[in-house]
């Protein structure tokens, strides 16, 4: 499910790992459905984030959105297949690579922001479908305090809805 919750623009949280991912907008263009955002580290310290996971960065590697038509209906993430693998490149990072190394993250130090676009139309089976919820999905965002030994679990993600039309 998604992660709903805002903070006032500014308000850090020294004592808590926050990180916000607010969405700012998300517009067609022809077949691609355009969304931008941020990540912004709302936490005393540094975030690391692997950059399969921040959307614009790299190749989405997975489901970091939750989309469903305005109806309810859930919209299919398109998974891509690992090109030596039958399962999906997020697996196989995770199956066959280990974590990551601490140079494969991308570090976001306290209050900085890290704008990010993408063509969610190259990752989500979006059909015909003419209206769009967008959310992050937290437990898809592979974040972490410390890239030898933090937890992803000790990272709140706050996020936001938004609604896009054909």
């Amino acid at each position: 499910m998604p992660a709903t919750a805002a903070l006032a623009a500014g308000d850090m949280m020294p004592s808590k790992l926050v990180l916000e991912v607010p969405l700012l907008t998300a517009k067609f263009d022809g077949p691609k459905l355009i969304v931008t955002g941020a990540l912004i580290n709302r936490s005393g310290k540094e975030l690391f984030v692997f950059p399969g996971y921040i959307p614009g960065k790299k190749e989405l590697q997975t489901p970091v959105f939750f989309v469903t038509q305005e109806n309810g209906v859930e919209v299919p993430f398109i998974f891509k297949q690992h090109p030596k693998s039958d399962t999906t490149v997020g697996k196989v990072m995770t199956k066959k690579k280990g974590p990551p190394f601490p140079g494969d993250l991308v570090v976001i130090r306290p209050g900085e922001k890290v704008e990010w676009e993408v063509d969610l139309a190259r990752y989500y089976r979006l059909g015909a479908g003419r209206a769009f919820i967008i959310s992050i999905d937290e437990k898809e965002v592979y974040v972490v305090d410390d890239p030898d030994h933090g937890s992803r679990w000790g990272v709140t993600i706050l996020s936001n809805e938004i609604r896009a039309y054909r």
